[in-house]
């Protein structure tokens, strides 16, 4: 199943925004401290994985490479938590923290709010990158199928295309 989606997403079927959805939203999953402190941002993370049809493979490498990058850069989040909550968006999060379903998503912890803006961030940077990576991919094997004519016959031969079409 896994060696499906990979290869779904390199023959190009997924679009720009699937890509992005799958990235960003992974990337943020990956940078919450965990489920007990922010419950109702792990939930709704992943309600919106499932309504927006992200791509379950590029969402899953995407948080395995966040949550180990989020173990690893714990003290610089932490201070960014605290920058953000302490001085930059005071007001703003005193709202948030506040609101009444926004209490479930742990805003009032460093950690939260510091992985929330780190990991968008991370999280579009990535998706740009896996993004232009399978769009260089796919420009080289339409360069290598329209140079190869042994390549475009075989493509086209009974073995790959399906003769019987469904009704």
């Amino acid at each position: 199943m896994f060696i499906k989606k990979i290869a779904k997403i390199l023959r190009g079927n997924l679009s720009f925004l699937q890509i992005m959805f799958a990235c960003i939203l992974g990337a943020i999953l990956g940078f919450t401290p965990g489920f007990d402190r922010a419950f109702g941002l792990s939930a709704s993370i992943v309600l919106l994985f499932i309504v927006l049809n992200a791509n379950l493979g590029i969402f899953l490498f995407v948080f395995s490479i966040s949550k180990l990058l989020f173990y690893l850069a714990t003290p610089f989040i932490f201070y960014f938590g605290g920058v953000l909550l302490d001085n930059v968006a005071t007001g703003l999060f005193a709202k948030i923290i506040n609101a009444p379903v926004l209490a479930f998503f742990g805003f009032e912890y460093y950690l939260t709010s510091g992985g929330l803006a780190v990991g968008i961030v991370i999280g579009i940077l990535m998706g740009l990158i896996i993004y232009y990576l399978s769009k260089i991919y796919r420009y080289s094997m339409d360069k290598v199928d329209s140079n190869l004519s042994w390549f475009a016959k075989f493509k086209n031969s009974f073995v790959i295309t399906p003769t019987i079409s469904p009704t």
